[in-house]
């Protein structure tokens, strides 16, 4: 991966999460560049014609369409919101299949960490305003943990 796709894909890993953190939602020029940056990456290792770069330019759109596609039934089911679903195939679009492994690990762990940090602070928060505080959990930022498993798995080429 060249400085320049690297880079840029960790600057908007970093304002994807810092969008969620902030505001609860990953705007889709966020993924759009990131997907278009992946793209990029594809474009330049497909024209080295070496033999297997056909093949892992294949792997690489296959591991973002079943990423996609999985998230895209976590959205059905309420588990994620669409902003993440989009992040995360974009980002395994960036990355290429071979990282996507690491990704997904650190992604999980570091959203685990980041569910029981929420919890622990809404639990917390709601024994502090007594009874009548608001029992709705607020919206898990899981754009923050698809950035740190992102920022992992480029960490880790």
């Amino acid at each position: 991966m060249t400085i320049a796709i690297s880079l840029s894909g960790v600057l908007l890993l970093v304002l994807a999460a810092a969008f969620d953190l902030r505001e609860r939602t990953i705007p889709n020029g966020i993924c759009v560049a990131l997907a278009a940056v992946g793209v990029v990456r594809l474009l330049i290792l497909m024209s080295s014609l070496e033999t297997g770069a056909m093949l892992g330019g294949l792997l690489d759109v296959i591991a973002s369409g079943c990423l996609f596609f999985v998230g895209a039934g976590l959205f059905a089911a309420g588990c994620l919101g669409g902003g993440d679903v989009k992040l995360q195939a974009a980002a395994a679009l960036w990355l290429g299949w071979q990282q996507v492994p690491e990704f997904l690990f650190a992604m999980t762990v570091s959203g685990g960490v980041l569910a029981l940090v929420f919890l622990a602070s809404h639990t917390f928060a709601r024994a502090s305003e007594g009874p009548s505080a608001n029992p709705d959990m607020p919206k898990l930022p899981y754009g923050f943990a698809i950035a740190v498993g992102g920022l992992f798995a480029v960490a880790s080429i």
